[in-house]
C-alpha cells in the first residue's frame, strides 16, 4: 500500500479492516479476488469521501467505478433511488453530488 502512495493513516485502518474481517469489501463485506486484476470484484482502494486521502479503503473494482466521485451516502442514496425506478417506476430525483468534477475540469 506504501507503494501506492496511501496516506499511513489510510493504511493503518486498511490493515485494522484486514486483520478484523479479511480481505472483504469494506462496504459490502463480499470476499475480495485479490488474484485476478481483470475480475470486477479485484480488490482496489476507495476514498470514502473523493479527496481526503485518509479515507482510503479497500473494496472492489466494479463498485468503485460505480462509486466514482461520490460519498458513501450519495452512492447509497442513488443506489436505492435507481432500484426504486427499476421496481417501481419511481422518478430519480436530481441531488447535488459534492465531489463530481469528472466533467468540469478544464
Amino acid at each position: 500500500m506504501d507503494q501506492r502512495g496511501i496516506h499511513a493513516v489510510a493504511v493503518k485502518k486498511i490493515w485494522a479492516h484486514v486483520k478484523r474481517h479479511g480481505f472483504v469489501c469494506y462496504y459490502t463485506k463480499m470476499p475480495l479476488d485479490m488474484t485476478n486484476p481483470q475480475s470486477p470484484y479485484y480488490f482496489v482502494f476507495d476514498h470514502m469521501i473523493p479527496g481526503d486521502e485518509t479515507t482510503v479503503v479497500l473494496t472492489f473494482a466494479l463498485y468503485n467505478e460505480m462509486k466514482s466521485d461520490m460519498t458513501q451516502k450519495e452512492f447509497s442514496c442513488i443506489v436505492r433511488q435507481i432500484n426504486n425506478s427499476l421496481q417501481f417506476g419511481t422518478m430519480i430525483r436530481k441531488r447535488k453530488i459534492t465531489h463530481w468534477v469528472r466533467f468540469n475540469k478544464k
